[in-house]
């Protein structure tokens, strides 16, 4: 017999993928959220495949359940949204993203790599950058910025051209990275100088 989870707000709702705990598909998501691969098929098995909703591709993607992520690919339930790459890169989880990348056709948004440049994943960044077509905005460099990731800066200004604004400065002084600040600050002189020596060159002539 298949009783509904009684510890239901150890997380926030959204964190399992659904709109609150009444849902249908909520004791299913709990037993994803927690890495029960075992309880999913038992829920499965219990109600039925119509309380698999490709959000819970999306929640075992996003809270790194590869095994359960896997098994639902495999058996070919209802896919996934982008948020299943997005949240994945999030959090982190490299091989999620990997996998989603490789085995599914819904891939990303921009969001995923401004979501794992704000948290500091350079790997997942490198990856994102490597292998999709998404790219990503502004808020990449400036959230970086903001958090102290130095190294995805680097990443970012050397290798991709959306640059940041000036919200990424205003963080890293806000936040204490003057390292950051200075570094964003050297960045914006040297294109100030490229703007302004062609111009300086034609009036001098």
């Amino acid at each position: 017999m298949c009783q509904a989870p009684q510890e239901s707000t150890e997380l926030a709702v959204d964190e399992y993928f659904v709109d609150d705990v009444t849902d249908r598909s909520f004791p299913l998501h709990h037993a994803i959220v927690h890495g029960s691969l075992s309880l999913v098929q038992r829920w499965i098995q219990c109600r039925g495949r119509e309380i698999v909703t490709r959000y819970a591709m999306d929640c075992a993607a996003a809270h790194g359940q590869m095994a359960i992520l896997q098994w639902l690919h495999h058996r070919n339930f209802s896919g996934c949204t982008t948020d299943a790459m997005d949240f994945a890169a999030l959090r982190g989880h490299l091989n999620v993203v990997t996998f989603l990348h490789c085995h599914r056709a819904e891939g990303g948004r921009f969001l995923a790599m401004d979501f794992a440049a704000g948290q500091g994943h350079l790997d997942v960044v490198k990856y994102l950058h490597t292998h999709r077509r998404e790219g990503c905005s502004t808020m990449a460099m400036d959230a970086a910025a903001s958090n102290g990731h130095l190294d995805v800066l680097v990443f970012l200004h050397t290798h991709r051209r959306e640059g940041f604004t000036s919200k990424a400065i205003e963080g890293a002084k806000k936040y204490g990275h003057h390292d950051i600040a200075a570094y964003l600050q050297s960045i914006s002189a040297a294109r100030l100088e490229a703007l302004v020596a062609p111009h300086a060159q034609v009036t001098a002539a």
